[in-house]
């Protein structure tokens, strides 16, 4: 649920917030970023988090993590949104979806990142929610999930790190292929 309200929001909120500054052209800078720091957060979480499971167990953990993310709730109650934005009167929902679906189908990019970004967010965390039940099954030490889910975090901050040197070089079409045979790679 919380994964679902954030997705979207906080790149939408950062956007906004660097417009409202007029520094939006820094927004590619600042996002990955920013997406590096959470990963390396989550790195340094799971490292920890691996160890206290053989102390704590997996349940206690779950509750854990409940906990901060509750905390986590809490603290995003008191952003505040970027007063650029209009008040918009058309309260007419449908026509205003049919023009979005019908600019998505016509412009190729957009298209394109839709598609990419439905099918590689999908695959993601379908495979998260899949191997969860494995890390209690495995014959493996609990602290080793820690330490692989730790490379997994630190590598994807890497990535987010240096991602805005390959966006400047490469055009699009072949980045989000490039993208694609990672993200293949890295599944199998």
């Amino acid at each position: 649920f919380g994964w679902a309200l954030n997705s979207g929001a906080d790149s939408a909120l950062l956007y906004d917030s660097l417009k409202e500054i007029n520094q939006e052209k820094k927004y590619p800078k600042i996002f990955g970023r920013g997406s590096s720091f959470a990963l390396f957060t989550w790195a340094g979480s799971a490292l920890i988090g691996g160890f206290l499971a053989v102390y704590l167990g997996y349940r206690m953990l779950f509750f854990i993590t409940a906990t901060l993310f509750l905390i986590g709730f809490f603290i995003a109650l008191l952003l505040k949104e970027p007063p650029i934005h209009k008040t918009v009167y058309d309260k007419k929902f449908i026509p205003h979806l049919k023009r979005a679906i019908k600019f998505s189908f016509e412009h190729k990019t957009v298209r394109n990142l839709i598609i990419y970004y439905g099918v590689f967010a999908a695959l993601s965390h379908l495979t998260w929610f899949l191997i969860q039940p494995f890390y209690g099954q495995s014959s493996l030490p609990k602290y080793f999930v820690g330490i692989a889910i730790f490379l997994f975090f630190l590598f994807a901050g890497i990535g987010n790190l240096i991602a805005e040197r390959f966006i400047k070089k490469i055009d699009e079409e072949h980045l989000l292929l490039a993208l694609l045979l990672v993200a293949s790679g890295s599944f199998i």
